[in-house]
């Protein structure tokens, strides 16, 4: 697996009105965020730790990467996902898209629905207050993707919906996932990612620099920023935008800005100091280590890794992260979660 995400494009960035190709350590990152999206062993935590001479984008291209690559991975097959429907707790929040508008929902139990000879089970899903009457969809298997769970842990219905029109004004997010992706991708929110770091740097990479992906079957240049993908939830301008990852400062003296009973699939430690502050508080996702050599706690990073080294699971299976360019150094190994 050599992690690559798109293989008909090109990235590039722009410095001074000007366009220039992304430089191969910057593909190095975007490569190893697909690397860790893809992983999908859900009883093991992937370590991944990289020293590099610069940490600048290092943590925001490799977020991108997970997040890019998680929105185009195969969800779970129709059958298990309307299973895992049916098993949900009556009034759990759900979101249910309509129409392509994204509408506020509750789920209301399962139902066997009779036509003819042939009994097919449905999900009910209520969308309005009982006051008008309580509007409720019966979903079929075959459009049980229409179904999304909410992070949120209470939804209130109002009395009568039309919900919003989702869509994007960024043709670098319809370049990275394809028209096709780009409606799943606003219809849920979910924490695909996790950065720690100096919030003011990270901020600045990925909301004000300009990014473009190329598609070489289209011979056209698709730029944004690198938010218009990582969707992260303290950048976006509104609450009830879609989001796909988050961002807090690793001198934090909490994480309560993270969406309650939501945990990330990925943690990206954007330095020695946040990893030795925050590992604790994540061990039940993945973690990718960026060290700049030229940092304070550069050395207490590297023994605290270490030392996780020590407890990794010996496995025939070995990890095998696309190959580092020259002047980074890479450790990969894996962990009981």
């Amino acid at each position: 697996m050599d992690g690559s995400q798109f293989k008909a494009s090109s990235y590039l960035y722009e410095e001074n009105g000007i366009w220039h190709p992304l430089p191969q350590w910057s593909e190095f990152f975007i490569s190893l965020g697909n690397y860790i999206a893809e992983f999908g062993d859900y009883h093991q935590r992937l370590v991944i730790a990289v020293a590099v001479p610069s940490r600048l984008y290092a943590a925001s291209l490799t977020a991108f990467g997970i997040v890019a690559k998680n929105a185009t991975v195969p969800s779970l097959n129709p059958q298990m996902y309307f299973r895992q429907l049916c098993d949900l707790r009556v009034g759990t929040p759900l979101t249910y898209i309509k129409d392509e508008r994204k509408l506020k929902a509750i789920f209301e139990g399962s139902k066997d629905i009779t036509e003819g000879s042939r009994t097919e089970k449905r999900v009910s899903v209520r969308v309005e207050s009982h006051r008008r009457g309580g509007l409720t969809h019966l979903v079929s298997m075959s459009e049980a993707h229409n179904v999304r769970l909410r992070p949120n842990a209470v939804v209130k219905l109002p009395d009568r919906q039309n919900g919003h029109r989702f869509s994007t004004h960024s043709k670098l997010l319809e370049a990275c996932l394809g028209q096709d992706g780009v409606p799943t991708y606003l219809s849920v929110s979910r924490l695909d990612c996790l950065v720690i770091g100096n919030l003011s740097l990270l901020k600045t990479e990925i909301t004000q620099t300009q990014f473009a992906c190329m598609r070489s079957s289209e011979g056209c240049r698709n730029s944004g920023t690198l938010q218009d993908i990582l969707g992260v939830r303290s950048f976006l301008s509104t609450t009830d935008q879609t989001f796909h990852s988050e961002v807090i400062s690793s001198i934090a003296q909490s994480n309560n800005s993270l969406p309650k009973n939501m945990r990330p699939c990925a943690t990206v430690f954007d330095g020695g100091y946040s990893f030795i502050r925050w590992n604790a508080d994540y061990t039940d996702s993945h973690w990718i280590v960026i060290l700049d050599r030229t940092e304070p706690h550069f050395r207490e990073a590297v023994e605290l890794i270490n030392q996780h080294f020590l407890n990794r699971l010996e496995s025939r299976e070995l990890c095998s992260p696309p190959p580092a360019p020259a002047g980074v150094e890479l450790i990969a190994y894996r962990q009981e979660f």
